[in-house]
């Protein structure tokens, strides 16, 4: 008996060994091989004309669809003019853009995976995704704060103890309230959904108490929302404050050069400034919302030392 295991053993493991042979041969005869490294975002761009941008789609002024249908806001302007800057270096007649809809909770994986070209919309910088993808200079300066019904009369941070919020998965936010309320005993009720806009109308409806999530997109959908008196946002910051910017693959370092040597380009020129005001200082298309949100001295700093590369 023992006999009889001891030659299945063998004839399995070389069975086994026989099968691997096989396959690799097969895979050498098709061209194709286990750990195909994925193709340069420049040379796929130059081979095909096309650059394929990643946005959420709701999040305005960064990214948001307009009532004709078009893909608009302040960071796909930015974006737009990155695709000028690559058709310029590669030498392209014309270049397309392919607008890819993105959500919060697939977008790392969405760049990563090279679906997309490069996310653009409103991505927090933080070491744990630097770990996964690349960002370009920061186009952005916000702070994590909550949102709440006035009359509720919700502030600070410890306003929330024992409070139910709603904090939208993928999100930095669903970090930033955990750990505070582990830090300050909070004792909350937190709800993890899909959606700013499904957060909100919790909100609205008085499901919960509060709404973390970035300040300037509170203000855009409290503006929004036609009531804005209706909401507060809170005095206390959830967080240190926090820079945006456009992911892109980590192993693509050419592509990455090309997009920030482009970036720091448009945030040091000229037009920088009227490219903020369009979508802070003014009504915004097919929304009709002005944020009236000047650009801050930090960013203003920030832009204005793009150009040296020290950003």
């Amino acid at each position: 008996m023992t006999g009889a295991i001891h030659t299945m053993r063998l004839f399995t493991f070389a069975t086994y060994r026989h099968l691997g042979l096989v396959l690799a041969a097969a895979l050498l005869a098709t061209g194709t091989s286990l750990a195909q490294p994925v193709a340069s975002t420049l040379d796929r761009i130059r081979q095909t004309g096309v650059l394929r941008i990643g946005y959420d789609g709701h999040e305005p002024p960064f990214d948001y669809i307009d009532p004709d249908g078009k893909v608009v806001g302040y960071s796909i302007e930015l974006c737009n003019r990155v695709a000028d800057a690559l058709r310029i270096q590669l030498s392209l007649p014309k270049l397309d853009i392919q607008y890819e809809q993105v959500s919060y909770h697939d977008r790392i994986q969405d760049i990563a995976s090279g679906a997309i070209d490069i996310e653009c919309g409103t991505s927090t910088i933080t070491p744990q995704r630097l770990a996964s993808v690349a960002f370009a200079p920061s186009h952005f300066i916000t702070a994590s704060r909550y949102a709440s019904l006035a009359s509720d009369s919700l502030r600070s941070i410890e306003d929330l103890h024992g409070k139910s919020v709603a904090v939208v998965r993928g999100t930095n936010n669903v970090s930033d309230i955990a750990r505070l309320n582990r830090q300050r005993r909070l004792n909350l009720s937190i709800l993890v959904v899909a959606s700013s806009q499904v957060a909100f109308d919790m909100l609205a409806q008085g499901k919960v108490s509060a709404f973390p999530m970035d300040d300037v997109l509170l203000r855009t959908m409290i503006y929004a929302s036609g009531q804005p008196d209706r909401y507060a946002i809170s005095r206390d910051s959830l967080a240190p404050p926090l820079h945006y910017g456009f992911m892109m693959r980590r192993d693509d370092p050419q592509f990455a050069h090309a997009v920030d040597a482009a970036l720091r380009r448009i945030y040091a020129g000229p037009d920088m400034q009227a490219i903020y005001d369009r979508w802070f200082n003014a009504p915004l298309p097919g929304l009709g919302v002005d944020l009236h949100l000047p650009m801050s001295p930090i960013m203003r700093n920030m832009f204005s030392r793009a150009e040296s590369g020290t950003q």
